[in-house]
């Protein structure tokens, strides 16, 4: 008879790998589950009227040097200095793209609600001449 020591092995480490795969998977899906909800926290009291870029400053100082998040952040607030028109929703797009939960979106759309509700947009037709 053949000796299957060689094949159990085999499958033994393939076994563990793949375990080992998945544990990784789910600790990595975990932790940014985690930092969207702290970046979520950071950021409420922007959907109740407080300064965007202020609250993205205080955020961006709570994630580490380097980190995806933390750059995402910078960028966005470069945006918003830069941007004429502060135009927040790109800036949330950016944040956006590192911060992939459900709950970063709904609070960034809460956070544009809020926004509009205190800006009125000044349309002003051809102007007459008084003549």
């Amino acid at each position: 008879m053949p000796d299957h020591s060689l094949l159990f092995i085999c499958v033994g480490v393939a076994g563990g790998v793949v375990i080992a795969a998945l544990a990784l998977f789910f600790l990595l899906r975990r932790s940014s589950s985690i930092k969207c909800a702290k970046y979520c926290e950071l950021m409420r009291g922007c959907a109740d009227g407080e300064d965007v870029k202020l609250s993205l400053v205080k955020a961006s100082m709570q994630f580490p040097e380097k980190s995806l998040e933390k750059l995402a952040i910078d960028k966005a607030i470069m945006y918003l200095n830069r941007s004429i028109l502060r135009d927040y929703e790109t800036a949330f797009k950016i944040i956006e793209s590192v911060f992939t939960n459900k709950q970063v979106r709904e609070l960034h759309d809460a956070i544009l609600k809020e926004r509009a509700k205190h800006h009125i947009l000044l349309l002003s037709g051809k102007s007459e001449s008084s003549s």
